[in-house]
């Protein structure tokens, strides 16, 4: 959604983009969902500012292999949205 990558969000109900854009207050989420939705969210808004607190907040829940594959799985689907968004905007 803060990318506002159009087929991404059209691809969602209309339930699941209320619960996203209220994840910080949406029971529907678990500890270790809204870790991983804060560390997403400051990923996408500026991934220098990622804190250390971050990192090991998420480890605790994903563990150090966890870790690694979320931020490998998330630095591929956020360039594949940003070239998306870039190459629409060209093409």
């Amino acid at each position: 959604m803060l990318l506002r990558h159009d087929p991404t969000i059209d691809a969602m109900s209309a339930v699941d983009r209320d619960a996203l854009s209220n994840w910080t207050t949406c029971d529907r989420f678990s500890p270790r969902d809204r870790t991983a939705l804060a560390f997403t969210e400051q990923y996408i808004i500026d991934v220098a500012s990622l804190t250390d607190s971050q990192a090991r907040a998420l480890r605790e829940h994903l563990g150090d292999d966890g870790l690694a594959s979320f931020v490998n799985a998330l630095l591929v689907i956020e360039q594949r949205m940003t070239l998306e968004l870039a190459l629409g905007g060209v093409l």
